[in-house]
């Protein structure tokens, strides 16, 4: 640190930490000159769901918040346990779907809305939680058929368009079926023609319906450093290994020489509903090499 830096750092300290202070004063201030606002605007919704009275229905009202909260997971195929598209599907779940948007259990996102916002967030309005609770309360009328929007169209595989490459897995993991957590690590090796760089990684799970975490990594070798990257299993219980030497060994991810690759962690990561952000023009992303693998880390089954 040249003496400059720390000129300018002695100076700022002291300052934050009185503007730190006067911030507090502020945003108290801000606070309470917002509050008639928010109950306002509370006041408004709550207003706009009490002047429907006994005319909320499904066709009219719930059917286009299904749609866009909850049918992108709750559709065949998808992470969600049961569909969640039309009159029939939604009004057996009645019950169930009024607790858990009431207790914002669901839509999932577990920040709190209420002290930070985030891009492509999760939630219910006021508003809409007001129409879910009082049609509910109405026992889940549907409205007239005509009244009722089209389903909107969901992405069958990549939720992205198009991809630039595909990696496939060698073999499909058989699931055993007798109720118990699998943590596995996989790798997926690739050759390409030649260095590049990557915006973005998604993955595509074959059956979401088991699938519910992975964290994803790339490893780049030098491509004098690996001449066979093929070599070891595709996939190994990740319990079985308390070393990551040994669980690269098994896997076959060592250089010729024994020695670590160079790992970029974290390139790609899986959740049910989680869709894939592309960062700004010319921010994120990361290089990958001609000779490679995708690692698969705690893909959890």
């Amino acid at each position: 640190m040249n003496c400059a830096t720390q000129f300018i750092i002695s100076i700022l300290v002291p300052t934050l930490n009185y503007l730190g202070n006067l911030y507090e004063v502020l945003k108290k201030i801000f606070l309470l000159l917002l509050l008639p606002f928010l109950f306002q605007a509370c006041s408004e919704e709550k207003g706009a769901v009490a002047k429907l009275g006994e005319n909320i229905t499904f066709t009219e009202h719930i059917a286009p918040i299904i749609h866009a909260h909850c049918t992108s997971c709750h559709r065949p195929g998808q992470a969600g346990p049961f569909p969640l598209r039309s009159y029939e599907e939604v009004s057996k779940h009645a019950r169930m779907i009024y607790y858990v948007t009431a207790e914002k259990i669901m839509p999932p996102w577990p920040a709190d809305r209420e002290y930070r916002h985030f891009s492509q967030e999760r939630g219910l309005s006021e508003n809409e939680l007001a129409l879910i609770k009082k049609w509910y309360e109405l026992e889940w009328p549907e409205g007239p058929k005509d009244q009722m929007p089209d389903l909107p169209t969901f992405p069958s595989a990549s939720q992205l368009g198009k991809p630039d490459l595909v990696l496939k897995m060698k073999e499909a993991h058989l699931i055993k079926g007798n109720a118990q957590d699998e943590f596995l690590s996989m790798k997926i090796p690739f050759e390409i023609p030649q260095d590049t760089f990557v915006r973005l990684i998604e993955f595509v799970p074959g059956n979401r319906e088991v699938v519910h975490h992975v964290n994803a990594h790339i490893i780049n070798y030098n491509f004098n450093n690996k001449k066979n990257i093929y070599e070891g299993v595709n996939s190994v219980d990740a319990y079985h290994f308390d070393e990551r030497k040994d669980l690269y060994e098994h896997l076959g991810l060592l250089q010729d020489d024994g020695t670590y690759p160079e790992v970029i962690p974290l390139v790609c990561n899986y959740l049910p509903g989680v869709i894939p952000q592309f960062y700004p023009e010319g921010m994120g992303g990361f290089p990958i090499n001609k000779k490679g693998a995708l690692v698969l880390n705690d893909i959890h089954y």
